[in-house]
């Protein structure tokens, strides 16, 4: 996949931001969902599945991925994920 990244990895960003979203009360998403419910949604594109996709109502959505490297070069690395050809998730919103 694209940067090393698995089709689980992905799939989290959708159950995460889900996760967040039924937390707020005037969220579309009030139930979040499970990866498995991610993974087995209806395919729209290649590695992307209907939940990953966003809403017409959302104003818009970002998600930002960095490889190991680039966050050892820059001295943002955690402690936790050291190793080369990993992939991090540093922030998603919608």
């Amino acid at each position: 996949g694209t940067y090393q990244a698995t089709r689980e990895q992905l799939a989290m960003v959708s159950v995460l931001m889900s996760r967040q979203a039924s937390r707020h009360p005037l969220a579309m998403t009030k139930r979040p969902h499970s990866l498995e419910e991610v993974l087995n949604a209806k395919t729209i594109a290649p590695s992307v599945g209907l939940l990953e996709c966003a809403r017409r109502a959302d104003g818009g959505a970002a998600l930002i991925v960095a490889s190991s490297r680039f966050l050892q070069r820059k001295g943002l690395l955690s402690k936790g994920n050291n190793g080369f050809g990993d992939v991090v998730v540093l922030g998603g919103g919608e």
